[in-house]
């Protein structure tokens, strides 16, 4: 049984570990803090998430092939919940004794065909040995902060988004946001929602389209992945669904640049309670920054800067279940100049300036072409001709990571079929 050592118990991480032990290998999931959940741990246990955040996602999109969110009440579910949610998948497979918390992995080393894992745990330097490796330390782990002329002199606050939290101190202040994805757009909504600030400004570098986390869908509203995530749809025209469902900043712009996903941001900024101000912020002065040579007044500044994007549940759970079917040996790796060629369009997609949103293009064609690679992708032919139930369901239904345990290694196609389902009468059914 070869052993595996798994960086990072976040979720991918834990994927990673249930993976491998599917697949016959040994894990050993290494963590520096004292639980699971990776960004989506409690804040007091370094956690990154503030306390009325809610997932983009719904919880059809957020959750694992083989393990099914309950009835909860919240479709697009909070970091409690996410976290419960990964603790209950722990003890469904088990994987408790595999965990290792309050371990930093200091070094790796590869000798001949083992390799060596130096790690600091309980105040004490070990080593071990391992057959293979996955690191899953996540890329959202670092909190991007731009190095600003004069932030010395700034005589106000300045926080990270990963550093905010319920908004009791922006009263009669002025608060600008620096960033137009996600979590600035969350937060500037919720100051001018929930506070009295004086202002709210929010600064971005780019045109974006907002949208909200139910859209209008047939005769109701439905959770906006599940309306988009739709196979049988091509991504222009996707791309065209999105622009027209949501609010678009700038609509002079030939094409949004990035999408977010915020329910009252357009109310706040269409009531003047939100100022959207494109560009980039120059230089700090002692009460005010300087964004395209104009002076804002700021009393705290909060970089929504993010943390670097990972990827989404079902791809996670792909690439885990990849690597450990090439540990085990039950598929090949690509040829070596495939493997070349692919590494090089990756360093490419990692070093491109601006950073894109999506980076691998259209999500569904992605999480698809990983699943053909370790033939996990169901026959859409062969559903077609002998199962057309089947074939409508994961063509005409949302795309979730249940569809990819239908068949090949590790199938499950009756549940597989129940989850897959479950998500396709929230789409034709939820309204909120």
């Amino acid at each position: 049984m070869g052993r595996v050592a798994i960086i990072g118990a976040g979720p991918s991480g834990l994927v990673a570990a249930k993976s491998a032990i599917e697949c016959g290998l040994n894990p050993v999931v290494f963590e520096q803090a004292s639980t699971y959940g990776g960004i989506w741990r409690p804040r007091v246990q370094g956690g990154f998430i503030w306390n009325n955040m809610h997932a983009n996602l719904s919880y059809y999109c957020g959750m694992f092939s083989d393990y099914s969110w309950n009835n909860e009440a919240d479709c697009f579910p909070s970091q409690q919940a996410i976290y419960e949610y990964l603790g209950k998948y722990i003890d469904e497979f088990k994987l408790k004794s595999y965990l290792r918390f309050n371990t930093s992995v200091i070094s790796i080393k590869k000798h001949e065909n083992i390799w060596q894992v130096d790690r600091l745990e309980g105040g004490e330097n070990k080593t071990e040995e391992f057959e293979y490796i996955i690191v899953a330390t996540g890329i959202f782990t670092e909190p991007y902060v731009p190095d600003i002329k004069g932030s010395e002199e700034f005589e106000g606050e300045v926080l990270h988004s990963k550093e905010y939290d319920v908004p009791n101190n922006f009263r009669n202040k002025k608060v600008v946001v620096i960033g137009g994805a996600f979590s600035g757009a969350e937060i500037s909504a919720e100051i001018a929602t929930t506070t009295l600030p004086e202002k709210v400004i929010n600064i971005i570098n780019e045109p974006f389209c907002v949208l909200k986390r139910y859209v209008p869908y047939k005769t109701h509203h439905s959770p906006v992945d599940l309306v988009l995530y739709i196979r049988a749809k091509e991504g222009p025209q996707r791309r065209e669904e999105i622009t027209k469902l949501g609010y678009c900043h700038n609509s002079n712009s030939q094409e949004p640049h990035g999408y977010i996903i915020a329910d009252s941001y357009e109310e706040e900024v269409k009531g003047g309670r939100i100022s959207i101000v494109e560009g980039k912020i120059q230089e700090f002065k002692k009460e005010s920054i300087i964004v395209n040579g104009t002076e804002v007044p700021a009393d705290i500044v909060i970089f929504a800067t993010g943390m670097y994007r990972g990827p989404y549940f079902a791809v996670i759970e792909l690439q885990a279940r990849w690597a450990c079917m090439v540990f085990s040996g039950k598929i090949s790796l690509p040829e070596y100049e495939v493997m070349l060629k692919g590494l090089e369009e990756e360093r490419k997609i990692r070093n491109k300036k601006p950073r894109p949103q999506f980076p691998h293009g259209d999500y569904i064609n992605f999480a698809d072409d990983i699943a053909k690679e370790i033939k996990v992708l169901p026959d859409f032919d062969e559903l077609r001709r002998n199962n057309p139930h089947v074939y409508e369901l994961f063509l005409e239904g949302p795309m979730v990571g249940s569809n990819y345990r239908y068949s090949g290694f590790g199938s499950n196609p009756e549940l597989a079929v129940k989850l897959s389902e479950k998500a396709r009468k929230a789409l034709e059914q939820q309204s909120k």
